[in-house]
């Protein structure tokens, strides 16, 4: 049980006070807090999941300021569970998406991917190939004939090459810290991948939650982007990579109750059958 994990924690660090934080598919997430400091504790059910793995990356990548810097893992009572550095700030996608940090946030992220994540060379593991979340069959679905329009958006991209990628790159894995430096959590879907997974899904979180700014956090982001890091950023391929993380997340729910089910079955059906992948030209 959590209780448990909290126990063996504290023969580590010492007693401290908890408190849940939002967040998460399949794991439970805590503000942990001590006299003259605070973690932020994640705990997950098994011990081979999306935890270790964001665990690894975190290891991997331990003294970027980018990211928080791990502080120990443990395997106890059949969970796994990790320390990270806890950052005191905002997270981007609970501003008002007409503030200036939003643009603000877009520009950080894409110096972030573009000259830290998509250049990185390292020894992480692969966490998955480009198509295999569209070769799923899934008869969860209640409208079949999405599978086949997806699959047929996915088969129309072309690769950019692998890179190391977050997986699940937006305002909502970011954190404006009080002197407005930009940090990038939640690393569990991290490995390498076709950059275009990270490029896409942020410009799709700018479409889907900000839509009167997407124009403007468009232009912003992949000005900033292609000014570091050359690459062919195509509409065609904005829209399938976008279908690579909703069928993750698809998978992900499986289990969860039927109206986080229809959600995300509702963003696959917006990311299919709008245009949101367009805009101006640079």
């Amino acid at each position: 049980m959590l209780i448990d994990v909290k126990k063996e924690w504290e023969k580590i660090i010492g007693p401290f006070a908890s408190e849940r934080l939002t967040g998460g598919f399949s794991h439970h997430t805590f503000l942990v807090t001590q006299a003259s400091r605070q973690y932020v504790l994640k705990i997950e059910k098994g011990s081979g999941g999306y935890l270790r793995r964001e665990y690894e990356v975190l290891e991997q990548l331990r003294g970027a300021s980018f990211l928080p810097d791990p502080a120990g893992f443990l395997e106890a009572e059949g969970y796994f569970s990790f320390m990270q550095s806890y950052h005191r700030g905002e997270n981007v996608s609970k501003l008002a998406s007409h503030s200036s940090f939003w643009l603000e946030a877009y520009k950080s992220l894409a110096v972030m991917l573009a000259s830290e994540v998509h250049s990185r060379k390292g020894s992480i593991r692969e966490y998955d190939r480009n198509a295999e979340p569209l070769q799923w069959n899934i008869d969860a679905l209640p409208l079949r004939a999405m599978h086949h329009q997806a699959v047929e958006v996915w088969k129309a991209r072309t690769s950019t090459g692998i890179t190391f990628v977050h997986g699940d790159a937006g305002p909502h894995n970011m954190i404006l810290n009080e002197n407005h430096r930009a940090v990038l959590i939640d690393w569990e879907w991290a490995g390498w991948n076709d950059p275009m997974i990270d490029i896409s899904w942020v410009l799709w979180n700018a479409a889907f939650h900000a839509p009167e700014r997407y124009s403007e956090l468009r232009r912003a982001f992949l000005e900033t982007y292609v000014s570091i890091r050359t690459m062919n950023i195509t509409e065609t391929n904005i829209k399938a990579y976008s279908l690579a993380v909703i069928y993750r997340a698809l998978g992900r729910v499986r289990r969860s109750p039927e109206a986080i089910q229809n959600r995300w079955v509702k963003r696959l059906d917006w990311t299919l059958n709008s245009n949101w992948e367009k805009g101006e030209p640079l």
